[in-house]
């Protein structure tokens, strides 16, 4: 028996600020980085019930799938944010640079000119900066297993996933055909 629960975590767009007091131009000294954080599903299921013939019996978990894919993440981490850290800090650095050559022109159209790619720059940076958020989103978040010695024969199986004492959801197999010698498979998702 094995059988599936819940949905795995999923990537959303996280925003995060820092204040860089280092550059000249006041509307580059905070920046908006744009990183992905995992964002968990809970499922409401927390046990998981198979019935076959008069037998029954609880599966074992054999993977917490969701736990993998924030561990996996969080391995990651330090690297993805330094490489956004350096890309954003290109980025201000130039509108920076730009501003400061405007301003240089003096008079109003120094001040126009500094205003405009200060602003400027840190709006097309703000904008072009996203977070990679691409992942599978339909991915169970745990796998469950479990086993039983029967005689060969025609069994009705049901899977019973519970919340609590209740439960929420069920996969029923009738005339389930057990072979001797053979793999006899059943399983069940909820994503619940």
């Amino acid at each position: 028996m094995i059988a599936f629960s819940g949905l795995s975590p999923v990537k959303e767009e996280g925003k995060f600020t820092q204040h860089w007091a280092f550059m000249n131009n006041a509307t580059q000294r905070n920046p908006v980085f744009k990183l992905p954080i995992i964002v968990d599903r809970p499922s409401k299921i927390d046990r998981i019930e198979v019935v076959v013939g008069e037998n029954k019996f609880d599966l074992e978990l054999l993977e917490d799938m969701g736990s993998v894919i924030k561990e996996t993440y969080s391995a990651r981490f330090a690297e993805l944010f330094f490489k956004t850290y350096l890309r954003v800090l290109f980025k201000y650095i130039a509108s920076d640079t730009a501003a400061e050559v405007s301003k240089r022109v003096g008079g109003t159209a120094g001040a126009i000119g500094n205003l405009v790619a200060g602003v400027g720059g840190k709006i097309a940076s703000d904008v072009s900066e996203a977070a990679d958020i691409r992942m599978s989103r339909y991915l169970p978040s745990k796998a469950y297993i479990g086993g039983i010695n029967i005689a060969p024969g025609t069994y009705n199986v049901t899977i019973n996933f519970y919340s609590g004492s209740s439960v929420i959801a069920k996969v029923e197999h009738a005339d389930f055909s057990v072979k001797a010698g053979a793999l006899n498979l059943v399983d069940g998702v909820s994503l619940k």
